[in-house]
């Protein structure tokens, strides 16, 4: 008989344990390491039972029928509540089930892709975190886009230590680029993005494919914490009404359904936070190399429209780095990022015109926060001085002049908009200038005044 609770989770978890008739599939999530848990399902929640018995948040499902397996979220490893039969019952299948397990968890070979520029102070830990995932069959494609730091370097140093680790030098052609070439030389069945300055939860990649697999779905979408520093997350993702539920996108209702909630962005369209099947990836276009926000955006849209099967795992898995050490205050940023956003208004139309569903109010409020942005963007290069008002005003002349821009600004709905940018936006297209610095400058008094009052 096995008497420690730690090798009889760690190895249950990772199996189905049929027992008169009853089905398990169960995975790990612990909060701590020394944390070890049992799926039982109980009432008690985030309490001690014994002095080393713990209850801890992870996803599972309770004994039931396989043709009738539900989740839930608290479970507890303790003699008393299993009973010794049943406990000797779970010892004995563990007994036998040990070497199977190790050779059969981990045949599919996992691309990690990673864009890296300009990463030097990141890397490192966002590397460590990877080579010490508890799933060990992966490849980390590390695409160094033309950065002018030590990155390189390290990443070369990293390679020496892990054969699994594999460079590709290039000369920098931005993010989206960078992920294409991971897509096109990586060798796995399944794909995961990770960015360079963000880490995972050791056992990330494990969780996310055995849902994969015993949901048998094409995609799995994770959670993410937000970290502020590496010691402290300030916010966990929102699911929305999507935890823990896979969804059949072969259902034209169902596939309108999820692209919606990204696209009104009740849910986050981070690529990062997908585990997919290469084919699937492979059925979808490339990431568009003229857009470098919200590409991911634009990649997950034409993604769900190309696969049958998508669950959502409400487990966060991702540290997601808010480094704002990274934020530019350059007009040639923000002009930039306008024309990047007409690109990213092109695809949108484009993508949602064609689509088998029915997205036209969910475009019209994504066209409302592009046009937000946009018109911001002006306002911000007005209250930091970065140009003058000579210099904005042919800025504003320069974007009227794309048929593009002056099309989306004409036809989005003002009721969408930010409040404080009704006017604005009026006052562009009609290029009534003067009344527009007035607008910009009683809006900066008035923020001034807010921010010295507090």
């Amino acid at each position: 008989m096995i008497d420690n609770p730690k090798i009889i989770t760690d190895v249950f978890i990772q199996n189905g344990l049929v027992y008169n008739n009853m089905y398990q599939i169960v995975s790990k999530w612990a909060i701590y390491p020394k944390d070890y848990f049992c799926p039982i399902d109980v009432s008690t929640k985030n309490k001690k039972i014994t002095n080393n018995t713990h209850t801890i948040h992870w996803f599972s499902g309770s004994w039931l029928p396989l043709k009738d397996r539900i989740r839930s979220k608290v479970y507890i490893i303790s003699k008393k509540i299993l009973g010794e039969k049943l406990y000797r019952k779970i010892a004995d299948f563990i007994k036998k089930k040990n070497i199977q397990v190790e050779e059969n968890n981990m045949n599919h070979l996992i691309s990690i892709i990673i864009p890296v520029y300009n990463a030097e102070k990141f890397i490192s830990k966002c590397l460590d975190s990877i080579l010490a995932q508890t799933y060990k069959n992966i490849e980390i494609l590390c695409i160094n886009d033309g950065s002018k730091d030590n990155s390189l370097e390290i990443l070369r140093e990293y390679s020496k230590k892990d054969n699994r680790i594999i460079i590709v030098d290039k000369k920098n052609a931005g993010v989206s680029a960078a992920r294409n070439d991971g897509i096109i030389k990586s060798t796995g069945d399944y794909i995961m993005f990770v960015d360079a300055d963000d880490w995972l939860e050791s056992n990330a990649i494990e969780m996310l494919y055995n849902t994969l697999i015993r949901e048998n779905v094409d995609v799995v979408r994770g959670n993410y914490y937000r970290n502020i520093t590496y010691d402290k997350f300030d916010y966990v993702g929102d699911m929305d009404n999507l935890k823990n539920i896979k969804i059949f996108l072969t259902e034209a209702m169902n596939r309108a359904y999820v692209i919606q909630k990204f696209m009104d962005k009740k849910l986050h369209s981070f690529i990062w936070l997908f585990l997919i099947k290469k084919e699937s990836v492979l059925k979808t276009s490339l990431f568009k190399t003229d857009v470098f926000l919200m590409e991911d955006t634009i990649f997950c849209m034409e993604l769900f429209e190309n696969i049958e099967s998508i669950y959502f795992l409400d487990i966060p898995l991702y540290h997601y780095y808010c480094n704002m050490s990274s934020c530019t205050t350059s007009s040639e940023y923000y002009i930039r990022n306008m024309y990047n956003l007409l690109n990213v208004y092109k695809y949108l139309k484009n993508f949602v015109e064609n689509s088998k569903c029915d997205l036209k109010n969910s475009f019209e409020k994504m066209k409302a926060e592009i046009t937000n942005i946009i018109i911001n963007h002006f306002y911000t290069m007005y209250r930091k001085n970065l140009k003058s008002k000579k210099e904005l005003v042919e800025e504003i002349n320069k974007i009227l002049a794309n048929q593009d821009a002056y099309n989306l600004f004409k036809s989005t709905n003002v009721k969408y908009l930010s409040f404080r940018l009704r006017i604005p936006i009026r006052l562009i297209l009609k290029k009534d200038y003067k009344k527009l610095f007035a607008f910009y400058k009683f809006r900066k008094l008035v923020r001034y005044i807010i921010i010295d009052e507090r």
